[in-house]
């Protein structure tokens, strides 16, 4: 087997939503199976998923029929399936995210009971609370990611800030923060724009649920939208506390994501050894550095996401730096236009994300970014959102981006 065949990859391409683990299987059902669920097709997908009988998918499979039944409305057999899986497969990949499925259909009956007999009160409390947000946002600065204009709450910011993390099996940015006041465990990720969390996580911190019809969408890699709704909130991470309007969706299998709009205004650095983040206003960031033609790499900022010059194979495309993907991505487009080809027996994996999954292809390249430079580096190449350079790049290196000029500058 392929050395990278049984990677499992975590992707965070903007905004990330719904997290389903996937290893590389040659299953045809499966695969097909895979391609209608993201479609938003679940009745055909679990007509596919009985015919697969490769028993080595059996995990996959379960995980699938749960989700597609979850879906369809279906909760009774999504409970028991999912409960087939916890039981027969207790320390699969699979079986940990249907755990977390079961405990939101169990928190979310206790709530349509007390939703049933209380919902005029319900209603009127999420009414209260939003005017009274709306007022606050009157008179306090917000950060908006979708806006091109400076912000105006960093007089109340720390001159400088440090904001330790964790890093998870898959090499992603654990910060611990409060949303609102209650505590919840979030993951930085330069990939997203604003702050997305699920209407779980509101549960999880007492919060009120958004009521109404959805107020836009969001998509990421798989290229499929969710609904959203819009939340203004408090969001703290370390000794930073700032006002954010939060992207709601309905349900999220992994933490809530902070993105780039935090940072917005700032300058911060990552010390992957360290496991930290130093933050500093501009006006307080010491002073100019010397401009460095190894160290320094030309950034420009497009809404809240740096851009920055990756070289692959000698030729030199655009990618983000996104802290929240542990592997480097290539979109298909972006391959096909550098004449990239595949070879037949590339490995192939799955990423979950906004909108389902999206399939990837593991091709070996010679990858340069700024001093860094690897040979013979597993590229994945799929989906439609932009290329990233991830995690499994810029491990163990420090570097910060400097807004004020257009910079991502490492430290030597």
């Amino acid at each position: 087997m392929h050395k990278y065949s049984r990677i499992f990859l975590c992707i965070m391409l903007g905004s990330i939503g719904l997290h389903l683990p996937r290893k590389a299987m040659a299953d045809e059902a499966l695969q097909k199976a895979i391609q209608l669920t993201n479609s938003g097709k679940y009745a055909q997908s679990i007509e596919y998923l009985r015919r697969s009988t490769d028993r080595r998918t059996q995990p996959t499979r379960l995980y699938y029929s749960g989700y597609c039944y979850h879906k369809l409305g279906d909760m009774g057999n999504a409970r028991n399936v999912f409960l087939t899986l916890v039981r027969t497969y207790p320390s699969s990949r699979e079986a940990q995210m249907a755990e977390t499925f079961l405990k939101q259909m169990s928190a979310r009956s206790t709530d349509d009971i007390s939703t049933t007999q209380n919902a005029g009160q319900t209603a009127n409390n999420i009414a209260a609370a939003s005017n009274s947000s709306g007022k606050q946002i009157e008179n306090n600065a917000q950060v908006n990611d979708d806006s091109d204009e400076a912000p105006s709450d960093l007089a109340g910011i720390p001159d400088t800030s440090k904001i330790y993390f964790s890093v998870g099996e898959q090499g992603h940015m654990y910060v611990d923060a409060s949303v609102n006041g209650r505590p919840i465990k979030c993951m930085f990720d330069t990939g997203a724009t604003g702050f997305t969390l699920g209407f779980n996580h509101l549960r999880q911190c007492g919060l009120p649920i958004p009521n109404g019809n959805p107020q836009g969408a969001n998509s990421g890699g798989a290229g499929r939208a969710v609904p959203i709704w819009y939340m203004d909130v408090n969001l703290k991470m370390g000794p930073i506390t700032r006002k954010i309007r939060a992207k709601v969706q309905e349900e999220m299998s992994m933490e809530p994501l902070i993105g780039y709009a935090f940072m917005k205004g700032l300058k911060y650095e990552i010390d992957s050894k360290g496991k930290c983040m130093i933050v500093t206003k501009p006006s307080h960031s010491g002073s100019a550095s010397q401009d460095n033609q190894l160290y320094d790499i030309p950034c420009k900022m497009i809404s809240t996401k740096a851009i920055v010059p990756l070289r692959i194979n000698n030729k030199t495309i655009p990618a983000m730096v996104d802290t929240g993907s542990n592997a480097t991505i290539i979109n298909a487009a972006t391959a096909a236009g550098l004449g990239i080809e595949i070879p037949a027996d590339a490995p192939t994996e799955y990423a979950g994300g906004i909108g389902g999954l999206t399939t990837f292809r593991v091709v070996e390249m010679d990858l340069r970014f700024g001093p860094i430079s690897k040979q013979s580096f597993p590229v994945r190449i799929g989906g439609s959102a932009g290329n990233a350079i991830g995690q499994d790049f810029l491990a163990g290196y420090r570097f910060t981006i400097d807004q004020d000029k257009s910079m991502l500058r490492f430290y030597h």
